[in-house]
């Protein structure tokens, strides 16, 4: 296989693999948003194993842990607990 078509193979199997709304979804859960979070655990929960996956689950739980959870209030800095996000 020439480089130029193995290049356009790659990209063509990482856009199946990663579609632009999964990245969308990583993004709105780096920023906060759980609306994103449900493609992210159906991959994760999914284990897919492919090239470079691993960083890839690596960011994803990254984003996964700094969300915030906690409803109640408590762990608010207003109401003198301690920031939840990390």
């Amino acid at each position: 296989m020439e480089q130029s078509a193995a290049a356009g193979w790659f990209h063509e199997m990482f856009w199946a693999m990663y579609p632009p709304a999964f990245w969308r979804s990583l993004d709105a859960v780096k920023s906060g948003d759980r609306a994103g979070l449900e493609p992210i655990l159906r991959f994760l929960e999914a284990d897919p194993w492919c090239f470079r996956s691993g960083y890839v689950k690596a960011d994803l739980i990254r984003a996964v842990i700094r969300l915030d959870f906690d409803r109640s209030g408590e762990g608010s800095p207003s109401q003198g607990g301690s920031p939840r996000r990390r």
